[in-house]
């Protein structure tokens, strides 16, 4: 009789005291720390913006870093312990999970003006698009000036969409009565185009450079095409773009992965109002569980598009320790959505997002490592500059699921940094 392989299970929960007294020696700490970079800070010798001042600001944001992270887990301590309830913990990490992301822009920009100081010293070399080295775009793409607009071209945005609306056939034909009508391949019809959005997968704010470091050369060019769009209602956009839902492959054996289908991951969300009643279609988040999408084409977006959208779904859930997400976690990641091989993305940048945006151990980050979902090369950026590429897709993740308002449909008044934008072939 063969085997089986049991599902791996969630990691064991260390003794509460044991955890508790690394928590209050970690505080300690870290006040220690703290107190000492203030003497260092006050020394009248070390003149501001100069470079011993800007290492000094690196080290005051790393542990200002630091504070925010204790601060999440002894909310969760407090919770176990009973000291607070369940929604004072989530606002506690919450505030946490902000101030780190804004820890992380603002180490982004130290590090930035470290570079450009020690360009002009000429202690390192001048970075510029045409010099020799390995992934010149994704550096530049990470010290950018943080002034320059990351807003996108209309002409590019209305090229994107039009393009996907033609590669999905989101259309109806004439003798279909559909009029200018879109089709959501997740509700499974058609809907008025205003309802209609061009949801992206991976958000385009990342820019070519990253994506080609993060999914493999070749991704950033596929950036603004179908390959990294859906076409769906906004409604279920919003849903995806939040994290409460994710596509994942409807037959993981699959190659190449034709059929896709919604999962349910943020077990909160299961009665979140989605569409009317009397509307045909799902009334509720939770209805969209295990539903396969209904595609018009042949066409599909890009797997390891895909691939990263579900890792940063299940690193978020991960953070805000939502309830039940240990089961979703076990279910989802142990039973290998994307069991088909795929190099999907750099095994380096992917155990960085773990460590950014899920705060995951090394033993749960293997729980992701699925072997052929990873590509690794010999070539690689440094720690550091990984950490800020991590930093960078997690503030883009806060935004985009933090924004409760609709977008404009007018294409000059777009938000770069969105998601997703109102589907419009004009």
């Amino acid at each position: 009789m063969s085997e089986h392989k049991r599902p791996m299970a969630p990691p064991d929960v260390p003794d509460r005291n044991a955890s508790l007294a690394i928590l209050k020696r970690r505080r300690l700490q870290h006040q220690a720390s703290s107190l000492e970079l203030r003497k260092k800070m006050s020394d009248a010798s070390i003149v501001s913006g100069s470079e011993a001042y800007i290492r000094l600001e690196i080290e005051e944001t790393d542990l200002d870093t630091v504070g925010a992270v204790l601060a999440r887990e002894e909310a969760k301590e407090d919770l176990a312990e009973e000291m607070i309830d369940r929604q004072t913990c989530q606002q506690l990490v919450k505030q946490a999970n902000k101030r780190i992301a804004s820890a992380g822009e603002h180490l982004w920009d130290l590090k930035r003006r470290l570079k450009a100081k020690l360009e002009d010293a000429g202690k390192i070399a001048l970075l510029t698009p045409d010099r020799e080295g390995a992934f010149t775009a994704a550096l530049l793409q990470i010290y950018k000036d943080p002034t320059v607009s990351a807003k996108r071209s209309s002409t590019q945005q209305s090229a994107m969409r039009a393009a996907s609306i033609a590669a999905y056939g989101s259309r109806g034909e004439k003798d279909e009565d559909a009029g200018d009508d879109l089709w959501c391949p997740v509700l499974g019809r058609f809907w008025t185009k205003s309802s209609v959005v061009a949801g992206h997968v991976v958000p385009s704010a990342l820019g070519g450079g990253l994506v080609d470091y993060l999914c493999g050369e070749g991704s950033g060019v596929r950036l603004h095409t179908a390959d990294n769009c859906i076409i769906m209602h906004g409604l279920v956009a919003r849903a995806f773009d939040q994290g409460n839902i994710v596509i994942v492959p409807a037959d993981p054996t699959e190659r190449p992965i034709r059929r896709w289908k919604a999962i349910l991951v943020n077990p909160e969300a299961r009665n979140q109002s989605l569409l009317p009643k009397g509307s045909g279609s799902p009334r509720t988040v939770g209805e969209l569980d295990e539903r396969e999408l209904q595609f018009r084409t042949a066409h599909r977006p890009a797997a390891r598009f895909m691939y990263f959208q579900f890792v940063i779904s299940m690193l978020r859930l991960r953070q805000y320790n939502r309830p039940q997400w240990r089961q979703t976690w076990t279910r989802l990641v142990s039973g290998r959505p994307f069991a088909t091989p795929g190099p999907y993305l750099r095994r380096t940048m992917l155990m960085c997002l773990a460590r950014e945006i899920g705060d995951l151990p090394d033993e749960e980050i293997d729980h992701l490592l699925h072997q052929g979902t990873v590509f690794e090369t010999v070539e690689r950026l440094s720690d550091d500059d990984e950490t800020l590429i991590a930093t960078r897709v997690r503030a883009l993740g806060h935004a985009a699921a933090g924004s409760d308002d609709e977008e404009s449909d007018d294409d000059e008044s777009d938000a770069g940094d969105s998601t997703y934008d109102t589907a419009d072939d004009n």
